[in-house]
């Protein structure tokens, strides 16, 4: 709250109107949201104030929506609870966008979570809730369409494409054995199935559903 007294007192906003800006907030709102509701300024002027009051950098948006390996991380509950939005990793930490710099917690939170040092940058927090939005629509818009993607497969033709089992951790999301996998996963789904069985042989590999209480053979992947 000292920031946010620190900022007002910046743009010349008198403290009864802060408290009563304070007073009015509601859950997952910014004090700027409510100074702007009141007519004293806008989100944006007052993120800027917040930013110089904390000596962060400034943007009236997240200059680009995060990769989705970062949305993936971070629930979107918590991103929109808290207004935060992880935005780009590299070898000087994790840049973060956010609405309220006093606002700690949530910051050593991203810190456990990301194992990395933050470059927090303020932005106003309706921008910052728009983009929080559009970035995890993002992300599920893919997952959507891989699994698309996935539900066209043919078990048995990405079966016969095994070859010698690659190092996973180097394989790509194209491989056979990995398109196999997300295949059996999309289509056990589509079945309603309640398990999947993979029972390797002596010559041979069976994959198996358990759908309505009973197994169902599924394939029977080519032995390499």
């Amino acid at each position: 709250m000292e920031l946010d007294r620190e900022a007002a007192a910046a743009l010349g906003i008198p403290g009864d109107l802060v408290a009563r800006a304070a007073a009015r907030r509601r859950e997952g709102r910014t004090l700027g949201e409510a100074l702007a509701e009141l007519g004293a300024t806008d989100a944006a002027t007052f993120a800027r104030a917040l930013a110089e009051a904390a000596g962060l950098p400034f943007a009236p948006a997240p200059p680009a929506l995060p990769a989705r390996e970062l949305t993936a991380v971070l629930p979107m509950p918590f991103a929109k609870r808290h207004l935060v939005l992880p935005l780009a990793r590299d070898g000087a930490g994790l840049a973060v966008a956010l609405a309220d710099p006093a606002a700690l917690a949530p910051l050593d939170d991203l810190r456990l979570l990301y194992h990395a040092p933050l470059r927090p940058l303020v932005v106003p927090a309706p921008a910052l809730r728009d983009a929080i939005t559009r970035a995890y629509d993002a992300t599920a818009r893919s997952a959507a369409d891989t699994m698309d993607a996935i539900e066209g497969e043919r078990l048995d033709l990405v079966a016969s494409e095994l070859d010698e089992p690659p190092d996973l951790l180097e394989a790509g999301d194209d491989t056979p054995v990995i398109r196999l996998v997300n295949a059996l996963l999309a289509q056990a789904v589509k079945d309603g199935a309640s398990d999947l069985h993979i029972e390797p042989w002596e010559r041979g590999l069976a994959v198996r559903f358990r759908t309505d209480g009973l197994l169902h053979d599924v394939l029977a992947p080519p032995a390499r």
